[in-house]
This record gives structure tokens, sequence and C-alpha cells, in this order.
């Protein structure tokens, strides 16, 4: 956008268009931007509660997410406590990563795995091995998308979304 200010630039995003920087503000995005956000991070809470649903045993729950993106959210601390869950946040921006946090989740007996609504997260090569590892290690897994789903994993909560399969498999090299 700044290289080329008067080029339009419009943008779908699951997370605050203003905190990455894509616009000035929801009423006045301003200068050559627009787009679509549905906000599918300030579910959060209600995701980790139908996963506390779904293993209502389990005292400790993932929050996996990708701290060096800008627009990720904080994780819902306030809801797990009120849960009594112990919340464990872990980062992940690589499938290398992904298999480490994964492999830790199943040493510490986590009971589940609250995934971030991410672009790496929700990119066809990412959401297999979630998939992968959540079979090998026994962990449920709870997204914020239907195609997640729709692709194997256990359950998800979130706005309806058509997501043409070209952007999935492309989400993890659109934010390089």
């Amino acid at each position: 956008m700044a290289a080329r200010p008067i080029t339009p630039v419009a943008f779908v995003t699951g997370a605050d268009p203003v905190k990455l920087g894509l616009v000035e503000s929801l009423a006045r995005p301003g200068a050559n931007a627009t787009g679509v956000t549905v906000f599918l991070q300030s579910l959060i809470a209600k995701r980790l509660e139908l996963l506390h649903q779904l293993v209502p045993n389990a005292k400790q729950i993932a929050d996996l997410t990708d701290l060096n993106y800008p627009g990720h959210a904080p994780p819902p601390i306030e809801a797990a406590r009120l849960l009594g869950l112990e919340l464990r946040t872990q980062s992940a921006s690589t499938l290398a990563e992904l298999d480490q946090a994964f492999a830790a989740f199943a040493n510490d007996r986590l009971g589940g795995v609250l995934i971030a609504v991410l672009p790496f997260f929700i990119s066809i090569p990412t959401r297999s091995r979630i998939l992968s590892l959540a079979m090998k290690y026994g962990i449920p897994t709870q997204f914020g998308s239907r195609d997640q789903t729709e692709a194997g994993n256990v359950m998800s909560y979130g706005a309806s979304l058509t997501i043409p399969p070209m952007l999935l498999a492309r989400a993890d090299e659109v934010i390089e």
C-alpha cells in the first residue's frame, strides 16, 4: 500500500485489520484499502468452552498460535480460569515447530488444542499435518472454521466461510 498508494487493495482477514495496520479505523479505512473482516478471533472464548465440553476432565488445554504473526489474538486466559483450566500458549510458525509442539502436548498429557485462526494454520499443508499429529497423539483439536472439520479435524466453531482451495493451499505463502 505504501509503495503504490493509488492502487486499490482488497483484503479478507479473520483478525483486526486496524491492529494489522491494513486500515486506519473500521469506520474510515482511509487511503486505498478496503476489505472484509469476520473477527474470528473474537470467538476464542466460546471455542475454548466447546473444547472443554468435549474433554470435560481435562485440566490443561493448549492455545496454539503464531506469536510472530501481527494479528494473533491474546490467549483466552480469563475464559480458561472461569472453566478451571490451565491454558498453555505455544507458538508455531513452521511445520517443524508444529511437530515439536504436538510432541510436547502429548508428553505433558494436555487435554486438547485450541488452534488459532491464522494464515499458517488454515493452509492445506498445515491443517493436514495438524490432523496427522492429532491422530498420532490422540489429542482433540478445535478450529475456527468449518473447512477444518471437513478435512477431518475434530471440531470447529466460527463464521461460516467458503475459502477457495487455491487460497488455502497458498495461505502460508501469501503472508511471506
